[in-house]
């Protein structure tokens, strides 16, 4: 997956820098490392917004309109934990994978497994 690609030769759009490369591609080590802290910041935003869920529903103390708000915002931000940073994480391994297999004739998507929801 090389990952080259040139700014447009307008200098109105490319903001007056003609032809510069942008790299789409990253080293394997920052993979991994961005790897470990998306799959760090998963877990901490789960545990963290079901946390706000169940103060909410334990204590009817803090049952009040802007606590609603707080919860709905918290229960948006755990949707988004569950389904897209996953999501985001499989793309990084993905990514691993064919790195590391860039000289290989086995598909890298087919030994691994599958994220179901």
């Amino acid at each position: 997956m090389e990952g080259n690609l040139t700014a447009p030769k307008d200098n109105d759009s490319a903001g007056g820098h003609q032809g510069a490369q942008v790299s789409l591609t990253y080293e394997v080590p920052v993979m991994i490392v961005v790897a470990i802290l998306l799959s760090v910041l998963t877990l901490m935003t789960v545990v963290g917004n079901l946390l706000v869920g169940l103060a909410l529903m334990r204590y009817p103390r803090l049952r009040t309109v802007s606590n609603y708000l707080i919860g709905n915002l918290a229960l948006s931000d755990l949707l988004l934990a569950v389904t897209v940073l996953p999501l985001r994480h499989r793309t990084i391994e993905i990514r691993l994978r064919l790195e590391q297999n860039k000289n290989s004739s086995v598909s890298p998507l087919t030994s691994s497994p599958v994220f179901v929801l």
